[in-house]
């Protein structure tokens, strides 16, 4: 009888722990859809790597946009959709005319590129195969490109040299754009409060057809001391004390 008893238990015991390991991977315990990107080692002598751009969606669709990063205005755009393997722990990207397929391990906040064989890609740079998540309330390290400035659109054309735009760094730097010179100053970030200052702007002294544009983003973001950002955390909007909207940026992940 105590055998029986025992011999049952063990076997309760091995269903539970496998019932346990069959619902705790990648695909039930990670929030794993959203954005991603990073860059990678290109075949071809007249590109210098590869910027890629992922969104994964809950209903198994995914987007894509990649560009040298030489050469960022020429993006090739696709889609599709993907599944998941047995374990849960990897997905397989089919494009939608099923000629490519790709495959990625699903870890904590970032997707790691396999080989067709489902094996790690080995390169210099461990970094060479990750794509990283960008949360919705990330603002560093992304490539804000300047959209509207005191109620005016900003559209690229012939008069700017550059998009203008700014990059904010982890230890509380600033580079950018006016869209002629580079800038170069420091930034303040309450996150908890949403409030954001520059100081120390500079420039480099280069001359343009349209300087305007850039006195007048200068001048807006000295102004700046509050922000928003939009659910999707894709357009991020400065404003001043009393919360009129000076500049407003949109999220351009391809500029890494």
């Amino acid at each position: 009888m105590k055998n029986s008893i025992l011999i049952a238990s063990t076997f309760l015991f091995f269903i539970s722990f496998a019932s346990c390991n069959a619902r705790d991977n990648s695909r039930n315990s990670l929030d794993w859809s959203g954005t991603y990107r990073g860059s990678f080692l290109s075949s071809s002598k007249d590109c210098d790597g590869l910027s890629l751009v992922l969104e994964i969606y809950e209903d198994g669709r995914y987007k894509q946009q990649i560009a040298c990063v030489n050469n960022l205005e020429e993006v090739t755009h696709s889609q599709g959709t993907f599944t998941w393997n047995k374990l849960g722990n990897e997905i397989t990207l089919i494009d939608e005319k099923e000629e490519q397929k790709t495959t990625y391990r699903v870890e904590e906040m970032r997707l790691r590129k396999l080989s067709e064989n489902g094996k790690r890609i080995l390169y210099a740079s461990s970094e060479q195969n990750i794509l990283n998540k960008i949360t919705t309330q990330q603002m560093r390290g992304i490539y804000w490109k300047l959209v509207e400035l005191k109620g005016k659109k900003i559209m690229q054309n012939d008069s700017l040299m550059r998009p203008p735009h700014i990059l904010l760094h982890e230890e509380g730097g600033l580079s950018g754009s006016g869209g002629c010179n580079f800038l170069n100053g420091a930034y303040s970030l309450d996150e908890k409060e949403m409030k954001i200052s520059f100081k120390s702007i500079g420039s480099t002294l280069m001359a343009c057809p349209d300087m305007e544009t850039e006195a007048i983003f200068i001048g807006a973001l000295e102004e700046v001391k509050n922000y928003s950002l939009s659910e999707d955390g894709k357009t991020l909007s400065m404003k001043d004390d009393a919360g009129l909207l000076l500049i407003r940026l949109e999220a351009d992940y391809l500029r890494q």
